[in-house]
Formats: C-alpha cells, sequence, structure tokens
C-alpha cells in the first residue's frame, strides 16, 4: 500500500537512485528529507511571523515552540510527508503575502500543488487563499488559484493514475478513506491539544482579539481550516496526532503575534493581560517539557559521543538476524514492516492492519491470501509474536493466523535487541522438520 503522494516516494527515491544506495539507504535520504523539512518549517515560520509586523526577537517565538514543543520533534526524523508538505504549503503562503505579482500567483500555486502531491490532507492554505480572495472580490486571482491548482492537481493524477495503472487512485484515495470508531477523533485531539496547548491557546487567543487586523486574516483563517481538516480527517483508519502539524504551525505564528500585541504600547489593556497568561502558560510548559528531557540528556550525549560503536554494534546485530533469517527461492510473508528493508531484501511487504481495515470496510478480499495461507504457498512466514499467539500488538489479523494454523511449523526463533524481541520464521508443514530450533 502506498497511501500518500507520489512526490513523496519519488523525491527520496531518486536521491537514492542518484546515491546508489542500498534499500536502508533509501529509508536515511528519506529521514534526512524529513528532518531537513522540519527545520525548514521553522525558518519559514520566522518569515512568516515577520510578515505580520513581529520584531525578530518576538518572530524568533514562532521558531522556538516549533523546535522545542513536545509534539512536532517526534515527527522530526519520522519518514512521513508532513513537513516536506507543510514546508511547501507555508512556504506558498509566505510567497503569496510577500508579491502580488503573477509570477508570485503562478509560485505559490505550485508550492501548493506540489504540497498536495506530498500528503493529500494538506489543501488548508489553497482553501484559505482562495477564500480571502473571493471575500476581496479579486475575482481573477481568485479564479486563478483555483483553476490553476485544480488544473494542475487534475493532470498531476491522471499522470501519476495512467503511470500506476490505476494503482494510484485505489491506494492515494480508495485505501485511505476508511472510518474507523468517532472515539479516534476524540483520542487524536485530546493528545495533540495537551502536547500544543501552548500554541493552539495562543493561536485562538490572537484569532479572538486581532480583530479586523488584515495581516491576521489569511493566517486566522488558515488556521481555522487546517484545524477543522485535521479534526474531520482524524477519523480514518491509521490517524494520528501528526494530522495537527499544519494547525499546529499556524498557532505558532499567532502564538508569536500574540505577544507582539501584548507589548504593544497601544494595545487594550485586556491584550496585554491574556498576553501575559499566555506567556505564563508556554513558560510553564516549555519547562514541564525540559524537565522531562533532563533523564535523557546523558543517553543523548552517550548516544552521540560513541555513535561509531553503536552504529558497529547495530550492523553486527543485524547481520547477526540476516544470518539467522536465512534465504528463500519462494514468496516470504512478512509481519514487520520494515523488515524487508532492513534486511535489504525482497520479500512481500505487506500493510496487514490497514488491509484488514479494508477487507472491513468490503474494499478488499483475502480469499485468495488465506487460501495461499492455508495452501503452505510461502515459502517462510516472518512473525513478530508465534502465530498461535493472538496478541492486540501484532499485524497479522486473526483470519490470517486461523489459516496458518496447522500449514506451518515453527522452524527457529531469531532474537535481537535487549527487550527480548525477536522474529519467528515458520515454514509449510510439507519441508519442515518438525523439532523446531531455538536461538
Amino acid at each position: 500500500l502506498a497511501l500518500y503522494g507520489p512526490l513523496f516516494y519519488a523525491v527520496p527515491g531518486t536521491v537514492a537512485r542518484l546515491l546508489n544506495t542500498s534499500w536502508i539507504g533509501m529509508i536515511v535520504c528519506g529521514r534526512t528529507y524529513s528532518y531537513l523539512a522540519w527545520f525548514g518549517v521553522a525558518i519559514i515560520l520566522y518569515g512568516l511571523a515577520r510578515q505580520i509586523g513581529c520584531e525578530a526577537s518576538v518572530a524568533a517565538v514562532a521558531s522556538l515552540l516549533w523546535l522545542a514543543g513536545a509534539m512536532a520533534w517526534q515527527w522530526a526524523i519520522a519518514y512521513r510527508p508532513d513537513a516536506a508538505a507543510l514546508l511547501l504549503s507555508l512556504g506558498a503562503l509566505w510567497v503569496y503575502q510577500r508579491r502580488t505579482s503573477s509570477a508570485a500567483v503562478a509560485v505559490t500555486v505550485a508550492f501548493l500543488v506540489v504540497a498536495f502531491l506530498h500528503k493529500q490532507t494538506y489543501i488548508a492554505v489553497w482553501l484559505a487563499i482562495v477564500s480571502i480572495e473571493t471575500a476581496q472580490r479579486r475575482w481573477g486571482r481568485a479564479a486563478a488559484m483555483f483553476g490553476g491548482w485544480v488544473v494542475a492537481v487534475g493532470v498531476s493524477i491522471m499522470v501519476t493514475q495512467a503511470l500506476s495503472r490505476g494503482a494510484y487512485g485505489k491506494n492515494g484515495f480508495g485505501a485511505v478513506m476508511i472510518w474507523v470508531s468517532p472515539a479516534q477523533v476524540w483520542a487524536s485531539l485530546r493528545v495533540a491539544i495537551i502536547r500544543g496547548i501552548a500554541p493552539f491557546a495562543g493561536g485562538w487567543l490572537l484569532s479572538v482579539l486581532s480583530g479586523s487586523d488584515q495581516r491576521l486574516a489569511i493566517l486566522r483563517r488558515g488556521y481555522a481550516i487546517s484545524f477543522a481538516i485535521a479534526v474531520a480527517t482524524s477519523i480514518k483508519a491509521g490517524a494520528t496526532i501528526n494530522y495537527y502539524l499544519e494547525p499546529l504551525a499556524m498557532a505558532c505564528v499567532l502564538s508569536a503575534g500574540l505577544v507582539r500585541r501584548g507589548t504593544d504600547p497601544a494595545a487594550e489593556d485586556l491584550v496585554p493581560r491574556v498576553a501575559i497568561g499566555w506567556l505564563g502558560l508556554a513558560i510553564v510548559m516549555s519547562a514541564m517539557t525540559l524537565w522531562s528531557r533532563v533523564g535523557q540528556v546523558s543517553q543523548w550525549w552517550s548516544a552521540v559521543a560513541n555513535h561509531r560503536v553503536i552504529r558497529a554494534q547495530q550492523a553486527q546485530e543485524w547481520d547477526r538476524i540476516v544470518n539467522c533469517l536465512g534465504e528463500w527461492k519462494g514468496g516470504v510473508l512478512v509481519e514487520d514492516l520494515y523488515l524487508a528493508v532492513r534486511q535489504s531484501r525482497e520479500m512481500i511487504v505487506l500493510y496487514p492492519q490497514h488491509l484488514e481495515a479494508l477487507r472491513e470496510a468490503g474494499r478488499f478480499d483475502d480469499t485468495e491470501l488465506r487460501q495461499r495461507i492455508a495452501a503452505g504457498g510461502f515459502d517462510a512466514i516472518i512473525a513478530s509474536f508465534p502465530l498461535e499467539e493472538k496478541t492486540p500488538a501484532r499485524q497479522f489479523p486473526v483470519r490470517w493466523l486461523e489459516a496458518a494454523t496447522g500449514h506451518y511449523v515453527m522452524e527457529k526463533r531469531c532474537g535481537w535487541g535487549v527487550h527480548g524481541d525477536a522474529f519467528y520464521v515458520y515454514r509449510p508443514v510439507r519441508g519442515t522438520n518438525e523439532a523446531s530450533r531455538l536461538n
């Protein structure tokens, strides 16, 4: 399953091919891409804060809230499209507010299209710009923004659909439209609010207090739209708090704007008091975040100082796992989503939980797969837990486990790490030694 836009895979993949890296090298390229984009977002937030009139020291608040918060940093090195899509989306907003020329409109649309082609939910800035242009009766610019984006995205989707022989629509749109319990919406929202309480509060406070300030109009609108999109889409299967990164970023800029309004001598009496109260909240939350990380400083320093030794140990560990897992001529069904990358071999890697959600929604028929499992059609099954163990933490659905029962026997256990983790190698009964061998 390829659940994101084509450029999320194409950009790191192209870099990996140019560098002639291994499979694990491709993951390093992807994480580096995310890491650089994460820092790029901090720079763009500073620029956006300057655009709304913040002094340099106040504008730095927006960047620091992003870099030091308890929410955004967790996705800094994750191989996900959020940071890159967010950088492009915010970059479009910065260009749009900086220039009014036709070239600026074209660049803005281009950035927004590329952002969408990284992740399909990054449309808030586009909607905010079109709505602002429409409200101000600039019909030509509104039509250019709306039509240019729709045409470019439509052509990109058709081309990708053709190149993938119809797979893109099934993966990028059909596979992600799986609704789960509304309780997931509240769970994601609660965690996001708790971890980003300071910037989110600052964003909402300034949205209420800013009145008719036109410099803040598009940021307020973009913040509200992105927040609504995050809430609405968090009901999808696989959704988590990274859906709130776009409203979080905009809230960081608005929070800097709140500090600016609070230090303005001409502001009403209420505004400085609110700003002081928000600063107190931000300081308390920052102190709590810092305190929670104090105990990790020694671990971080040790990891940095001894990174060569640690990497050598990890390489030896994975070499041992590779040797333990062995080689197969036929298809291999793998439960661990990253094992194929770690082992640098081609395997049948599925997204079992998502495929099960698709099956429950009536969009995937696993009959053929279960028949192949039951017939011993895989040369091996590599599981993260014993097949007999039906723990909620595992990826394989119960239906697949039941299909394998009696048809596969555990050949060996390949332990790894310091927490007792292991991979369990199962072979079809017809070619498996009945005596299990434990490593």
